[in-house]
């Protein structure tokens, strides 16, 4: 038996969606990467050349970024289960 035109044009959508979803996720990762390494390799060491404690702020980002790899985990398992 034949599916629907319908169930075709529904799956088509989700297939456009999911691949829109991916280029988001890659784009917001990059950002967030590059954040993480502007800040670890040219702000902190300024910062700290200037005397400026970052210990606060140090530990505020890493708890960000800690929660943000376990978002991007859970995506990415998720995404492996989808491409079986």
């Amino acid at each position: 038996m034949r599916a629907t035109p319908t169930l075709y044009r529904v799956r088509h959508l989700g297939l456009r969606a999911y691949h829109h979803a991916r280029r988001i996720a890659t784009h917001l990762n990059d950002a967030v990467e590059t954040g993480v390494d502007v800040y670890g390799n040219l702000i902190r060491p300024l910062l700290h050349h200037q005397g400026i404690d970052t210990s606060d702020a140090d530990h505020a980002l890493l708890k960000s970024y800690a929660k943000y790899d376990r978002g991007r985990t859970a995506v990415n398992g998720i995404d492996r289960v989808l491409q079986r």
